[in-house]
């Protein structure tokens, strides 16, 4: 349909369109669509955008006729609003030197290159020229990369203020200060995705575009692709009961506090969804799901490994991945999710990346080794064959235990660990290699959080059983 729609157009005006004329028009016909779907509507245009629409008939006259064939042939009914952002599409795609005044955009990630493949890929689709890529590797300060983004900031700021697209961490906390010693508008959205740029560009691309109206709108943007309607009759039956989501680790306190702040930051994109997140020890899961099932909808648990088998689950790997928020989006809308491993393998430099991004009080670049050593050491002496979920669980679940040592505050001790027998081989081990870290890193690690240590290896599905560690 958008082939035939620009031929329509170019026929239409007599211009010709750039080559991202398909993509752009598909874009914002699914974005339309998409919002239709979830009954909600794009702002009526304001001031700016009528008077633009006013000043070209012709493009307003074409619109009309292409949301006229678009009701048609897909049985929906463009408002008044969506015929001026059509003009302003046509209007924009005709004009190249457009971008020269559009909002600007910085996209800024850690990685070697995660933003700068992000940009690529939407310059191609689109040929936009106001977006700037910042990869921040794991060596580098966030005072250096604050003087990086700075002066992408201040190329890209064409007079209409920047979108400063960030994945996490240091980078999300830039844009005040920035704006402050530039005196250049910018707007922050965390968790930036290739959709979500890809809006941004779409948008950035429209004339007489606010920042403030952009940065709202990628707030509730919620992907282009539709929802099938049994999965959407489906979801409502399932979420009469208020939705909650579990994250489980050993302790309820250590990844699962990692867990449910990862969630958090993933579901800002999902500002319709009221779904709380809980935490809980493995110990008390099944009883946790037992108990929380009267009152609510479990959309899922997550941690190393499944509660039960009727809820969905997302492995810790899974959630730290860079395709969370897809596989979360999957589970919510109730998506079949397949049972998959994200991580087919899991090297030292991955595991730094999550400490840095998740710790506080200790340097990854140094701590990675000894917590690898020790990871390493207990699967070789036990023969044990974890999952990658597991490793990367116990890695952060030991980076804590050294942060929590370290601050003073070790996990207090629960009555219903057991003090395992000290003969027991892997018990021996974890000792032996626990007093290792203690002997490097001069400090003591308390017996609450060794018993804690204990019960994550004695309790995981792919090492021997409790039972067997007891005899």
């Amino acid at each position: 349909m958008s082939r035939e729609i620009q031929e329509f157009v170019k026929s239409e005006l007599n211009k010709n369109y750039r080559k991202s004329f398909i993509y752009a028009l598909s874009l914002h016909v699914s974005a339309f669509l998409k919002r239709n779907e979830n009954e909600t509507v794009e702002k009526p245009a304001n001031n700016l955008v009528k008077d633009f629409v006013r000043s070209h008939p012709k493009e307003l006259k074409a619109a009309r006729l292409v949301a006229q064939k678009i009701e048609e042939r897909l049985q929906v009914i463009i408002p008044p609003s969506e015929v001026d952002y059509l003009t302003m599409l046509i209007t924009s795609l005709n004009q190249a030197e457009s971008a020269k005044e559009s909002i600007g955009i910085v996209v800024a990630c850690h990685g070697n290159s995660t933003a700068s493949s992000m940009v690529d890929v939407i310059n191609t689709l689109l040929g936009s020229q106001n977006i700037y890529a910042y990869d921040m590797i794991l060596e580098q300060s966030p005072s250096e990369a604050y003087d990086i983004i700075k002066e992408l900031v201040k190329t890209a700021n064409k007079g209409h203020g920047v979108l400063l697209l960030t994945d996490m961490g240091s980078l999300t906390t830039f844009g005040k200060r920035i704006e402050e010693e530039l005196g250049v508008e910018t707007r922050t959205h965390e968790m930036v995705s290739t959709p979500i740029l890809l809006e941004a560009a779409r948008k950035t691309q429209l004339p007489n575009q606010d920042l403030d109206t952009i940065a709202e709108e990628l707030k509730r943007f919620n992907g282009y692709s539709l929802t099938p309607p049994e999965r959407l009759i489906k979801t409502r039956i399932d979420t009469e009961k208020k939705p909650v989501i579990i994250a489980v680790c050993a302790s309820g306190k250590g990844a699962a506090q990692i867990i449910k702040e990862q969630l958090i930051q993933l579901m800002k994109t999902r500002l319709d969804d009221d779904i709380e997140i809980i935490t809980c020890g493995v110990r008390e899961a099944k009883a946790v799901v037992v108990d929380i099932k009267k009152t609510h909808h479990i959309v899922a648990t997550v941690g190393v490994s499944p509660i039960t088998e009727d809820i969905p689950h997302l492995s810790l790997e899974q959630v730290l991945s860079p395709h969370a928020d897809k596989l979360l989006n999957e589970i919510i809308d109730n998506s079949h999710l397949h049972d998959t491993e994200l991580l087919s393998t899991l090297d030292q430099e991955t595991c730094q990346k999550f400490l840095g991004e998740h710790y506080t009080f200790i340097n990854p670049q140094k701590m990675i080794y000894p917590l690898w050593h020790f990871m390493e050491t207990i699967e070789q002496i036990g023969h044990l064959h974890s999952s990658n979920s597991f490793k990367l669980n116990m890695i952060l679940h030991l980076a804590g235990t050294i942060e929590r040592t370290l601050q003073r505050q070790p996990l207090a001790t629960d009555e219903a660990l057991q003090d395992y027998p000290k003969n027991n081989p892997l018990i021996s081990a974890i000792d032996r290699e626990l007093n290792d870290l203690e002997s490097q890193l001069n400090l003591s690690i308390a017996k609450s959080e060794r018993l804690y240590i204990y019960e994550i290896y004695l309790t995981n599905d792919h090492t021997f059983t409790k039972e067997e560690a007891l005899e």
